[in-house]
């Protein structure tokens, strides 16, 4: 797939990151238009699938406000903790007791079939792009994502590649979806917990291996002071998800209008800076 293109956008990363002086691919983990996406489904029981919108109204909540002065407006207040639009870029620092401080991008560059062999191949998803830059090396990861009518984010298919190639590293799709972060009411009030299961399909060599999987969430806080992100302190919303067999437990930090603000788990990612269309 599209591996001339891949390698121009790692180089293009490297510019970027030059110049804004600051930055998984979260293969667990990392945006609106229309969404072309799945209504919630799985163990939670949330609906069938739908298109969502949810992403088209971040102009007209002012999430764009979040890009250059760093504050969250006013009218941003009711807003999904996670704003998806193409264009949309986060910067991270990222801080592992093996790689040391690296620097990582994720990028929205546009909407697209999800492809490969999942049962979400034929929906149209967000495409994401993340680079880090470590003493490594460059690798990258590319993921189709949605956003439900809730404005929850969900992941349909990952690919990660090489560290400094365009040669596949591996390859998962989930069914009905891997969640993001769960922007419903009953989901984004002060200790709410539930678990989210699916099936996740690895491919080993071209072979799949399909096994079941249930992440089980908490709030763990809201309104929690987080930051400081472009010179200010932001309020988050604190979600923690616990370990289910090779996936480590992890803690996250949103903002509305921003984004992911503060990751912890086998490494910390830091927000640095953002901008957002």
């Amino acid at each position: 797939m599209r591996k001339a293109w891949v390698l121009g956008w790692v180089v293009s990363g490297a510019v970027v990151i030059a110049a804004c002086g600051s930055n998984d691919p979260d293969v667990d983990d990392e945006e609106g238009g229309k969404g072309g996406a799945a209504g919630k489904g799985g163990a939670a029981g949330k609906g069938g699938k739908g298109g969502s919108g949810a992403a088209g109204d971040q102009s007209d909540a002012g999430a764009g406000q979040g890009s250059k002065d760093g504050g969250q407006a006013g009218e941003c207040e009711h807003d999904a903790y996670l704003p998806i639009a193409v264009g949309n870029t986060w910067t991270y620092r990222v801080i592992s007791p093996i790689d040391g401080v690296s620097m990582k991008i994720n990028t929205i560059d546009g909407e697209e079939k999800v492809g490969g062999t999942g049962p979400n191949a034929e929906e149209t998803a967000f495409h994401a792009l993340t680079s880090k830059t470590s003493a490594a090396g460059m690798d990258m990861t590319e993921s189709w994502q949605g956003v439900l009518e809730d404005g929850s984010v969900v992941r349909y298919r990952e690919i990660s590649y090489r560290a400094g190639s365009t040669v596949s590293n591996g390859e998962e799709h989930w069914d009905p979806y891997k969640l993001r972060i769960d922007n419903s009411p009953e989901h984004i009030a002060a200790d709410a917990s539930w678990d989210e299961m699916y099936s996740e399909t690895k491919l080993d060599n071209g072979v799949p291996i399909t096994a079941a999987r249930t992440d089980g969430w908490t709030v763990d806080g809201v309104d929690v002071p987080c930051g400081p992100v472009q010179g200010r302190m932001l309020s988050c919303l604190k979600v923690s998800k616990a370990a289910d067999g090779a996936d480590s437990g992890k803690t996250y930090w949103y903002a509305r209008c921003v984004g992911k603000v503060r990751e912890m788990g086998t490494q910390v990612e830091e927000l640095t800076d953002y901008e957002l269309h």
